[in-house]
């Protein structure tokens, strides 16, 4: 069967994840990437100018644009802190899954040459932007609705995402690293840990 070019490209993006990860971003060849997906090095030139296109296409697509989706959680008719709770919910488990042993983030965010990356901090500053806007919408219509105390809700936005990374990388700790690892303490991820951060979390919004 004749091999679709969505197909192709995304053989080419796998393969060069892979490189990448073996020989470094800066050691890494377009000649390389195209054996390891099994084309001629212009199959390549038909689909990616460059290498750097290449990885921002793989940071897109692997975890940008599945932690835009998280949004979704929120279009209901709930109220604000229920749907900010299922969008907080939803980015602790996306995190958790993402922070495996091999998975793409702990990969990417642990190694030197990847962190001093333009194209990844370009790509970390439009999360982080949309989580704030997205989390401030949240507070401000939590506080129209007498749900959460009047207060700036820039502040209270801030203080939320801070309390929520905290979380989200204790409990990665305890995912990739197990239980109680050295300089990197963790917490078990279960029902009784997740209530607990949240019971914390929006006794601090009350009004």
């Amino acid at each position: 069967m004749k091999e679709t070019r969505q197909y192709k490209r995304e053989r080419i993006l796998e393969a060069a994840f892979r490189i990448f990860i073996e020989q470094g971003y800066a050691r890494a060849k377009m000649s390389a990437i195209a054996k390891r997906a099994g084309f001629g090095k212009s199959t390549l030139y038909d689909y990616f100018e460059s290498k750097d296109e290449i990885f921002e296409e793989i940071l897109q697509t692997k975890l940008v644009d599945p932690y835009f989706a998280l949004s979704s959680v929120v279009e209901t008719q709930a109220s604000a802190a229920e749907r900010l709770r299922a969008f907080l919910t939803a980015e602790i488990e996306w995190f958790l899954e993402y922070n495996r042993d091999g998975g793409l983030l702990p990969t990417v965010m642990t190694n030197p040459e990847f962190i001093v990356s333009p194209i990844l901090r370009k790509l970390i500053c439009s999360v982080l932007e949309y989580k704030f806007r997205l989390v401030r919408r949240l507070v401000e219509e939590g506080m129209a609705s007498g749900e959460f105390r009047a207060e700036d809700p820039d502040i209270s936005a801030i203080r939320i995402i801070g309390a929520s990374n905290a979380f989200s990388a204790a409990v990665s700790n305890s995912v990739r690293y197990g239980y109680g690892a050295e300089r990197l303490p963790g917490i078990s991820y279960d029902e009784t840990a997740r209530e607990s951060f949240f019971s914390g979390l929006f006794h601090g919004l009350l009004p």
